[in-house]
């Protein structure tokens, strides 16, 4: 159960928080600072791509208690001798 919790965490910080805040920032940010760079490219940029990224890590991390829970990929074991 506390997997499952865990994971259901990962996944709002990904999606509700990350993604929101990746999406908002390239929609309306990108006059923000229009002349400063930041590693070569525009400072909203970076906060866009920085979102996006935290994204998918915590997308990522938020699979992997599922699979700690089913222990696995599966639950489903077939008996392939039943089938020839």
């Amino acid at each position: 159960m506390c997997h499952v919790f865990a994971a259901g965490i990962m996944m709002c910080l990904a999606w509700m928080l990350c993604c929101s805040v990746g999406i908002v920032i390239a929609r309306y940010q990108k006059d923000m600072l229009p002349d400063k760079k930041l590693f070569g490219t525009k400072y909203w940029f970076q906060l866009h791509r920085g979102a996006m990224i935290g994204v998918i890590v915590f997308g990522v991390i938020g699979f992997i208690p599922i699979f700690v829970e089913l222990e696995g990929y599966s639950q489903v074991h077939l008996d392939l001798k039943t089938y020839k």
